[in-house]
């Protein structure tokens, strides 16, 4: 009985652990600590069993800590094991549901959605998980830390390679770079990712200065944690980015060092990622059988490793481009049928991947003329595009808004709107026309709209330019369409679209203006972004000069830097306002264009003629528009147009006014101007008395009051006797019509004026040796004294920038006698030249971007400078010249000069000009008669228009004084009164 008893204690004794208590996971979870490096396998093992003991203990908080620590450690876990943490990890979604709002539930959430990252193509699973980590950790108070960085890291992943968002992916990486940097992370590999990331996103956006900044970054971080793997993959996407610049050499320097680092690392899929790179290179450079010879390198090592489906995929899709170029059909449809299928193996024949495919294709299809076909795979691509759209009959198109963000797939509506155009073209079935211009539209709004994404104004100048063909290809079917049927629609619709070509950046500060205008100027988040954009600008002009010309102070890289960080400080400063005025930059640039029933009650108001062109890359377009009819006319091919204006724009280059070479040359080429812009409008013009133009490209740079209406018939130089334009008509200039009756200030009775000149005489001679004196400036100031006692008139040493920017924004006439520059050839070339020795705060060079922001309330700017009205022409913007500049700070009229200034006669003009102006006249009639009355009184030779025609005038060109006869007719209803009155007296004394 004893031993029984003593037995039966025993075995209570045994199984009391196991009663009183449950087997703790802690153990287990210390002991995989220890052995991640050496034994991962056995490491894993031991996290697995420590999950099992928490969950089985219901201690959820172990639970958490061994699955993030799980998630944490994915790098060191085979395949299998990652599917098993995967699968532990959608568990614990459940089981959590009610655990407490900690940081541990925090970054749960953050491991649950990067894994549905990394292991699936899902999108709404890993942002919903983020989305509670973010709720998680504001709910805690945590603004910073670095879990909270890794979830903006993990959600730009997603925007960047799922949604294809880009400008959402550069937000969160900058966000989560920013609270790295900021809590001082020194994981040089973790920040090296970022870099490379932002690279990426940029290069995606075509900020391509910013996308080199991070690659260079990146690619120096290689070294600190000494990984030629990284240092590879950051060569590789320098390459990148300098293909996409078309900067040829230092592309393949780049790929040629990656693959030098990959004979060590021996990473096949590396290695075929370079020659697909150096593919593409050759392939932009015309070199299609080195493309090729690349192109099938990749492919090859991509099919013998299997080391990355997707971009044998993305490889396959070039080499379909390559192969339409070379006109290969056979090699083509092989090609795109091994892509469909390498697609249909991944399940990704609802991507982009699938869509882009579809592009080629239809493409494709449409070059050989089979149209049905390539019609239908215009319509496969667009319902992958657009989501939500399922039609494959070619006259549907989706919704802008059924795009998402997916504005880059314009070019699937683009190329369709272009078949289609063709298929109009060849049969005139007018269904096709109007399918056409629907596809087209559309193209263009998400053109627009991808535009607008950008952040660096240069970029978006660059992408507009380069994508300039829609606006030809819509302009050019509006025409035929007009020629065909009696629809007034088609004109209107013309008119839109030459305005939306023309100008974009001064259209959006026009709106910029119209929202801040119960905004006080003085407020200081809007002057700040302001300020921000001018040293971005100033950053992006030091680096141009530093890579044209290598005279930068800084290094390239220091300026690239640079360019990074005023950009980050925008980002920061538009959220500001964002918050401040909610919706600011979700409607800044709804711009919209004016109806042209407006325009026509603008000229019928103010009896004017407007002529606008538009100058394609084949064709040139005019629309010239009167108060009862509107004529579209197509004038010329663009070749033969810019032939004829250079030729005009040659002789205008110094010359003798005596060699009657020159004087052939221009009255010939001066003629043949007017013969295909103005002539075909002859017969409308007859009772005008005014033009406004809007010109367009090289037009942009021709004065038209020198265009001749009759050929020259003096055997010998007689300039006085040509048959000018401008003998003709006033004309005026504007950049576009929608900046037309803009004005809403009446005339002034005392306008104040500002007046800085360039001025001389020997004492001035030293301070500045590399400029020259203004010869004649000191008289055109005294000139402007004499019209305006009042004036502010700064010479000498008070000529200087920092007094310019300190006193431009309080005065209503602004006049420039100083040096300028603007040069057609460079990004940032545009300026104006003050006295620098006097100046202690700025470099007395005014660039054009240093007046963006400054807020002018000036109705007119007179700019003798030379050269003030030219600059980088860039199609959709027009030219970036110092005019222009002011135009964008809110300057209403501008006079300007197109080529270098004649002192002696710029003196009398604008002698001339001020005094009709001050009676009262319209600015472009007081340039008019200034300029005939110098042509009234001088000789054959000094009538040459290369001393009177420099100067045009750009606005609406009202009047800025009242008219002098008014005060004389009130002076003369005056009088009359008193006489009536006198003589009324006179008779009552009399009776």
């Amino acid at each position: 009985m004893k031993a029984f008893v003593r037995s039966l204690f025993g075995v209570i004794f045994l199984l009391l652990p196991g009663l009183t208590c449950a087997q703790s996971p802690d153990p287990y979870y210390q002991k995989a600590g220890t052995m991640v490096r050496r034994n991962p396998r056995g490491a894993f093992a031991s996290y697995m069993k420590s999950l099992e003991l928490a969950r089985k203990n219901k201690d959820w908080q172990q639970y958490t800590l061994t699955l993030n620590r799980l998630g944490f450690l994915n790098s060191y876990w085979a395949p299998e094991e990652t599917a098993v943490i995967f699968t532990n990890l959608k568990e614990g979604v459940t089981l959590l549901k009610d655990a407490k709002a900690d940081s541990s539930l925090a970054v749960f959430e953050y491991n649950v959605a990067d894994f549905y990252d990394d292991n699936t193509n899902e999108i709404q699973a890993p942002m919903m998980h983020l989305q509670r980590a973010f709720a998680l950790w504001q709910s805690l108070g945590v603004t910073e830390n670095r879990s909270l960085a890794d979830c903006y890291h993990v959600l730009g992943d997603l925007y960047k390679f799922k949604v294809y968002d880009f400008q959402a992916a550069e937000s969160n990486y900058e966000k989560a770079l920013q609270i790295r940097e900021h809590i001082g992370v020194t994981d040089a590999k973790l920040l090296m990712t970022t870099y490379y990331n932002l690279a990426a996103t940029n290069r995606s956006q075509h900020e391509y200065e910013k996308a080199l900044a991070y690659g260079e970054k990146a690619l120096a971080m290689t070294s600190q944690i000494k990984s030629r793997e990284f240092a590879e993959l950051a060569n590789d996407m320098l390459g990148n980015i300098y293909r996409d610049m078309n900067q040829s050499a230092m592309a393949k320097k780049h790929y040629l060092a990656a693959i030098s680092i990959n004979k060590d690392s021996g990473d096949k899929g590396n290695m075929a990622h370079h020659y697909a790179g150096l593919g593409e290179l050759a392939m932009n450079d015309t070199l299609y059988s080195e493309a090729l010879m690349y192109l099938e390198k990749a492919e090859a090592i991509y099919r013998r490793t299997q080391a990355d489906r997707f971009m044998l995929t993305y490889v396959l899709q070039i080499k379909c481009d390559l192969l339409a170029t070379m006109n290969d059909l056979t090699n083509y449809r092989k090609t795109f049928k091994a892509m469909l299928t390498e697609l249909k193996t991944l399940k990704l024949m609802k991507s982009r991947s699938a869509a882009y495919g579809y592009l080629s294709i239809a493409m494709f299809y449409g070059k050989i003329k089979r149209y049905d076909s390539s019609l239908y795979f215009f319509q496969k691509g667009l319902q992958i595009s657009a989501p939500g759209f399922n039609s494959l009959n070619p006259a549907d198109n989706p919704s802008q808004e059924m795009f998402g963000v997916n504005y880059a797939d314009y070019r699937l509506p683009l190329e369709k709107g272009i078949v289609l155009k063709t298929l109009f073209f060849e049969t005139r079935d007018r269904k096709y026309f109007d399918q056409s211009l629907q596809s087209l539209f559309l193209a263009e709004k998400l053109l627009s709209l991808e535009r607008n994404t950008f952040d660096m104004e240069d970029s978006k100048w660059k992408f507009l330019e380069s994508n300039y063909g829609v606006y030809e290809a819509i302009i050019s079917l509006l025409y035929r369409g007009a020629q065909l049927y009696d629809d007034p629609n088609l004109v209107q619709q013309a008119f839109q679209y030459f305005e939306q070509s023309k100008v974009r950046s001064l259209a959006d500060a026009l709106t910029d203006a119209e929202l801040t205008r119960h905004i006080s100027r003085e407020d200081s988040l809007l002057r700040r972004h302001a300020d921000l954009k001018r040293k971005l600008f100033e950053a992006q002009d030091n680096l141009s000069q530093a890579t044209n010309q290598g005279t930068a102070i800084k290094s390239i890289g220091e300026l690239r830097g640079e360019i990074v960080k005023y950009d980050r400080e925008i980002q920061n400063c538009k959220d500001a306002i964002e918050q401040k005025y909610p919706g600011y930059f979700n409607v800044r640039y709804g711009y919209q264009t004016p109806s042209l029933t407006s325009v026509q009650q603008f000229v019928r108001d103010h009896h004017r003629v407007l002529l606008e062109y538009f100058c394609g890359s084949e064709s040139v377009y005019a629309l010239c528009i009167l108060p009862d009819k509107v004529l579209f006319k197509r004038l010329g091919s663009a070749d033969s147009l810019r032939v004829g204006a250079s030729q005009l724009l040659t002789t205008f280059n110094e010359h003798s006014s005596l060699d009657k070479a020159s004087y052939d040359r221009f009255s010939q080429s001066a003629h043949t101007l007017y013969n295909k812009l103005v002539r075909p409008f002859r017969e409308q013009l007859t009772n005008q008395s005014t033009l406004q133009i809007i010109p367009d490209g090289i037009i942009s740079q021709v004065p038209f009051e020198v265009l001749l209406t009759q050929p020259a018939t003096s055997t010998r130089v007689n300039y006085r006797a040509l048959s000018y334009l401008i003998k003709d008509f006033t004309i005026g200039y504007s950049y576009s019509s929608s900046m037309l009756g803009h004005a809403l200030i009446p005339a002034l009775r005392t306008p104040s004026v500002l007046a800085f000149g360039f001025t001389g005489g020997q004492r001035w001679r030293a301070p500045d040796p590399q400029l020259e004196e203004i010869e004649g400036t000191e008289m055109e100031l005294a000139v402007l004294g004499n019209i305006f006692k009042t004036g502010k008139f700064m010479e000498g040493e008070d000529a200087t920038e920092v007094n310019f920017k300190a006193m431009a924004p309080d005065f209503d006439i602004i006049h420039l006698a100083v040096h300028g520059q603007g040069d057609v050839k460079k990004d940032f070339a545009a300026s104006l030249y003050f006295r620098k020795k006097y100046d202690s705060l700025e470099d007395g060079v005014l660039h054009a971007y240093e007046l963006y922001g400054l807020k002018l309330k000036a109705r007119l700017a007179v700019l003798t400078s030379c050269e003030a009205g030219l600059g980088k022409d860039f199609k959709g913007e027009g030219m970036l010249s110092m005019a222009s500049a002011f135009t964008l700070s809110g300057c209403e009229n501008i006079l300007m000069s197109l080529w270098k200034v004649n002192d002696q006669a710029s003196i009398g003009l604008m002698d001339d000009f001020y005094k009709f102006l001050t009676r009262g006249e319209n600015i472009d009639n007081a340039l008019r008669d200034a300029k005939l009355k110098y042509l009234e009184a001088a000789d054959e030779i000094t009538a040459d228009p290369i001393a009177w025609a420099p100067m045009v005038a750009y606005g609406d060109l009202e009047q800025i004084f009242p008219q002098k006869n008014s005060r004389t007719t009130w002076s003369l209803v005056g009088i009359a009164a008193v006489l009536l009155i006198a003589l009324l007296v006179f008779l009552r004394r009399r009776k």
